[in-house]
């Protein structure tokens, strides 16, 4: 196996369905070529142009679908068909494209993103609902690097000035 040459990578992913090794990158997403023993630039961005530069920051996977965090949004990725899928401001499908990090609800299955600028974002991916939490709202920043949840329903969020808890129904921090 060849090594990363790049030291511009923030995640290295295999995805569960097809086994394929994921790198993102700060310009790009590479993926593994068995072949050639190499990381390959990925070209399946198909309409969405956006997605051949932009900074990869998290992915995501569940049983149904691949989901890339990006400084454009978000996009779905098919590891057979390519990107299928773009959400953003841009479509009105998000209201920051900075997003850091995605975590599925164990509960209802919605999505809590991580952003740059924009603090929390509950985002109901099947009916495009979301609500945004933000320093306004009682956060200590609006830079989100992760988002975990335990078991009593609380939400934990790193940033830059410390550790948040973050209740989800109460949204009390």
């Amino acid at each position: 196996l060849n090594q990363i040459t790049r030291n511009d990578y923030n995640f290295i992913s295999r995805d569960q369905s097809t086994n394929q090794l994921w790198v993102g990158t700060t310009s790009g997403l590479l993926k593994y070529d068995s072949l050639s023993d190499d990381f390959l630039n990925f070209e399946q961005s198909n309409i969405f142009s956006d997605f051949d530069s932009t900074n990869m920051m998290h992915f995501f996977e569940n049983d149904e679908f691949i989901l890339i965090a990006t400084t454009q949004g978000i996009f779905q990725l098919d590891p057979q068909k390519g990107i299928v899928q773009h959400f953003s401001t841009k479509n009105n499908t998000l209201p920051n494209d900075h997003i850091i990090f995605i975590h599925q609800d164990k509960k209802d299955k919605t999505f809590w993103l991580g952003t740059r600028f924009n603090g929390l974002i509950h985002w109901n991916k099947k009916t495009g609902e979301t609500e945004v939490f933000t320093k306004e709202d009682g956060l200590i920043d609006n830079l989100i690097y992760a988002v975990y949840e335990d078991e009593e329903g609380y939400l934990w969020l790193p940033s830059n000035f410390g550790l948040m808890q973050f209740h989800k129904k109460t949204h009390d921090i």
